[in-house]
């Protein structure tokens, strides 16, 4: 038997997991799917839906989607967030580019919720409320299509803390997470400067691509072993992430990789997401589908008080 079995804890967590990417939230790009069209008629559909914002207050303030509750994404677990959100209903979630919505969909998925996130968040809805840079369209950092591999069998980490059932221990391991210090994504320069300097940065950083093993073979990220997100859960396929080490998740637009950056987190791996994916390192091995194609520009709400932003 594994040590994977071996270790209660970590066993709960990947049943969970697995149970997880076999049900609701199995398909990041099905997660990713909240369509306009699902807002039109909202007074037939509010029984159904709940619209949630993870920014901060005082950019959900300056301009927020109709009918939307605010939830910033680090409070998440607090009792007063959780008590917003309805067990019983769909949850729409958005932030800012689409990765804090991943971030959080991951941790409420495991906590038995039914989440979509809203793809490219405000950036994808209404720039003049997005309060931030938006993508700048510049991607051309290198790749290589060599298979990379990971040169070893890694023991799993330990999880701290009582025992207790997977739900308890999954919740107990996201506060951790939530309450850390840091970016939960890197950006692509950041990650080319590590990438040149590989030989030192080996030591400390992993690299990993969960995209599709077509996409992987016409070109990575340098250095970067391949993991499809859908075997993450995979016994003996997390052999190949060294703990010690901070992973880099790439996917196509940040969106996958997101999503998998947390659960390892969840699992006890220190991990983070590139920032909008392949789309930010090297365009041209994304398809146009997966592409941030501009805001659609669909109206926002305004809190009052808030001083008229759109």
């Amino acid at each position: 038997m594994s040590e994977w079995i071996r270790s209660p804890r970590t066993a709960l967590c990947v049943a969970a997991l697995a149970a997880a990417l076999a049900g609701g939230w199995g398909n990041p790009a099905a997660a990713q799917d909240a369509p306009p069209d699902r807002f039109d008629g909202w007074q037939e559909q509010r029984d159904k839906y709940e619209i949630v914002s993870l920014r901060k207050p005082e950019d959900f303030a300056a301009g927020h989607l109709p009918h939307a509750v605010n939830v910033y994404w680090p409070t998440l677990l607090a009792d007063s967030s959780l008590a917003r959100l309805d067990l019983d209903k769909t949850l729409i979630l958005y932030c800012y580019y689409g990765h804090a919505s991943m971030l959080a969909g991951a941790i409420l998925g495991l906590l038995g919720y039914d989440w979509r996130s809203l793809e490219f968040g405000m950036m994808g809805w209404n720039l003049g409320a997005l309060v931030k840079e938006p993508w700048d369209g510049r991607a051309d950092h290198p790749v290589e299509t060599a298979e990379n591999t990971a040169g070893a069998c890694y023991p799993p980490p330990k999880l701290p803390g009582a025992a207790g059932d997977a739900r308890n221990i999954l919740k107990e391991r996201a506060a951790a997470y939530l309450a850390g210090e840091g970016s939960p994504v890197i950006a692509a320069a950041d990650l080319d400067t590590l990438v040149r300097d590989w030989e030192r940065a080996n030591a400390a950083y992993q690299i990993v691509d969960v995209r599709s093993e077509r996409e992987y073979a016409a070109g990575h990220v340098p250095h970067a072993i391949h993991i499809p997100w859908a075997r993450l859960a995979d016994e003996g396929v997390l052999t190949q992430m060294d703990p010690k080490r901070t992973a880099v998740v790439c996917s196509e637009n940040g969106q996958t990789g997101q999503l998998v950056a947390t659960v390892l987190n969840l699992l006890g791996y220190p991990a983070v997401a590139l920032k909008w994916g392949m789309m930010d390192w090297n365009s041209g091995q994304v398809a146009k589908p997966q592409m941030w194609a501009g805001a659609a520009g669909y109206p926002v709400e305004v809190s009052p008080g808030a001083g008229g932003r759109p």
